[in-house]
């Protein structure tokens, strides 16, 4: 806390020194990862501070970051903070607090590389966990043309805690996009160390599904049908609305288990869909493989 002070009280500095074509902006947090809020912007050239203040919903607290960004040309940036938000980063581990880097190379509109490292805490369930890490986070449009699309989606983190082994953890996905038909194959990977443990849930990838799972491997596959049954409504709103059917099916195994022991979980589900720019808002009715039902409310990647 004595750092994000700190850090709070320079950029309230540079602000009051700060050239009068500077300009300041707030914009809204929308609930896409889980945090809604404000964050505030101000813009110096090629130079922006920003903070953002926000309340997270499953972990009931408010958190908040600080940081600077530089552009250093039109395709390369570097942004610095101080962050205490949600991990997405570190599986089952829900939030963070630290210093945090990250450099960023958008080299074309369907490719982006961001490469980051913190060092600070992670925090699940009130056990809070010293460590630095590095991510790695690579995104890109392997092909497109008019209703089909093919993305590639890799993450990969590795770190150390004091004293402790390392730990990395990969994940990769490949979006086929092929009209109103999406398939998502997903594949994902942790070794943990002894006193940091990452680990996966069948819920949280097997969207609906009633069995509580946890492990440290995942395949998991997502078919879905978007049917476009309200855009001739006329009503506001309602006609961005369309009707989604899917199948999910799956497995989560433990860091003992091999490929023998694989299970068919599976939900199938069908609700209603609002896409608005990269995010899609969902609500759906589910039903899994050991007859259990459910609705569930949910926000997804839009392809």
């Amino acid at each position: 806390m004595k750092k994000s002070i700190i850090f709070l009280v320079l950029m309230i500095n540079i602000l009051l020194v700060s050239p009068a074509k500077a300009s300041l902006g707030f914009n809204p947090i929308f609930p896409f990862e889980g945090i809604i809020g404000i964050k505030g912007d101000y813009h110096l050239e090629e130079w922006a501070l920003y903070a953002g203040l926000g309340y997270g919903f499953e972990t009931e607290e408010m958190h908040y970051n600080l940081g600077t960004k530089y552009q250093i040309n039109p395709q390369l940036s570097l942004d610095a903070k101080y962050n205490n938000w949600y991990n997405y980063n570190l599986p089952g581990y829900i939030s963070e607090e630290g210093a945090k880097v990250n450099l960023n190379y958008q080299r074309a509109l369907g490719e982006n590389l961001n490469l980051a490292i913190f060092n600070g805490e992670v925090k699940d369930e009130g056990e809070e966990i010293e460590t630095i890490y590095f991510n790695c986070n690579y995104r890109r449009e392997l092909y497109y043309s008019w209703g089909k699309e093919v993305h590639l989606f890799l993450d990969i983190s590795s770190g150390q805690t004091d004293g402790d082994d390392i730990y990395y953890i990969s994940n990769l996905k490949l979006p086929i996009k092929l009209g109103n038909y999406t398939i998502i194959p997903e594949l994902g990977y942790i070794k943990g160390s002894d006193k940091l443990k990452p680990y996966y849930e069948l819920e949280h990838y097997l969207i609906g599904h009633s069995q509580d799972k946890e492990g440290t491997k995942r395949i998991n596959l997502r078919l879905e049908r978007r049917f476009d049954s309200f855009s001739q409504s006329g009503i506001f709103g309602i006609e961005m609305m369309d009707l989604v059917t899917s199948i999910n099916i799956g497995d989560i195994l433990a860091e003992d288990e091999g490929i023998d022991d694989l299970s068919l979980n599976a939900t199938v589900g069908i609700g209603l869909s609002y896409e608005m720019g990269p995010v899609d808002f969902r609500y759906k009715y589910f039903i899994d493989n050991k007859g259990e039902h459910r609705f569930k409310f949910n926000i997804v990647n839009s392809y």
